[in-house]
């Protein structure tokens, strides 16, 4: 729906042509997921996940964080009751949904982080009532953005309980192991 939207490439894939030539859900579904395999790495696993976000933002961008990521949510318990899933948590750092807005304070991107989840929160509740999947959800600091780690934090201690947020976690360190450089 967003196809001019999206970034035309995603490090060195073509994103924009690769979705514009999918020809209905179940391409798409073979672009942006892992299907089970014993032989798959945690390169391959993570491969989608930089594809999926641009998408996700793109259409964030053009319809509205809120309405979108609520969405995404909801879809997404869908997606985990139908792999017959009976509990599931959604790990993500709300501050890769916002949009830059030139100077604005901390407590204006706080604000916004909140919506974020606040959505996210809504898209799982709804999911839960439509396919009886508990759903919760991690938030996470990101190890190339410190400066979003506080108001994780904050996030986490005063919306917690209101909104499932069941944890805190750390993301994007992943790189050592898709190098193959762990030791």
């Amino acid at each position: 729906r967003h196809l001019a939207a999206l970034p035309a490439a995603v490090g060195d894939v073509p994103l924009r042509p690769a979705v514009a030539a999918c020809h209905g859900v179940a391409d798409f579904r073979r672009l942006v997921a892992v299907a089970p395999g014993p032989h798959n790495t945690l390169a391959q696993f993570l491969r989608p996940f930089a594809w999926t976000l641009a998408i996700v933002t793109a259409a964030a961008a053009a319809e509205g964080v809120g309405d979108v990521l609520e969405e995404f949510a909801f879809r997404f318990v869908g997606g985990q009751a139908a792999s017959h899933a009976v509990y599931t948590e959604v790990r993500y750092n709300p501050h890769l949904f916002l949009p830059e807005v030139e100077g604005e304070d901390g407590e204006a991107r706080y604000a916004r982080a909140r919506g974020v989840v606040e959505a996210v929160a809504r898209g799982l509740r709804r999911g839960e009532a439509a396919h009886g999947v508990s759903a919760n959800q991690i938030l996470c600091c990101l190890d190339f953005a410190p400066q979003w780690s506080a108001d994780v934090a904050r996030l986490l201690e005063e919306a917690g309980r209101r909104h499932k947020c069941v944890g805190i976690d750390v993301a994007a360190g992943e790189s050592h192991f898709v190098a193959g450089t762990a030791g």
